[in-house]
């Protein structure tokens, strides 16, 4: 069963572990350069409504250590942007073989 928890909460029932995976996945998005930071004080009312938030999920993998996976919140988007936009292809291995 999955749980949905910020990060505080995220950091509070893994320890520092939980706080460095975070930190490992956030790393890998910049150097990836999938996101581009700015600052809130530079964007405006409207870009800020607009903005999605990233959501992480944390597991204890089967070794023991902690993955995090961070993810788009693209509910607040739903009402100004169209699905076909938004849609992220997928490979289902039997369609593909």
């Amino acid at each position: 069963m999955m749980m949905q928890m910020n990060i505080k909460e995220c950091i509070k029932r893994f320890g520092e572990r939980g706080n460095e995976a975070i930190l490992k996945e956030l790393n890998q998005l910049h150097e990836k350069q999938a996101l581009r930071p700015k600052k809130k004080e530079d964007m405006s009312y409207e870009k800020k409504e607009k903005s999605a938030q990233i959501l992480y999920v944390l597991k204890r993998e089967h070794d023991g250590s902690i993955k995090a996976r961070g993810c788009a919140d693209g509910r607040s988007q739903q009402e100004y942007t169209n699905k076909v936009d938004t849609s992220s292809p997928t490979c289902l291995w039997r369609q593909c073989c």
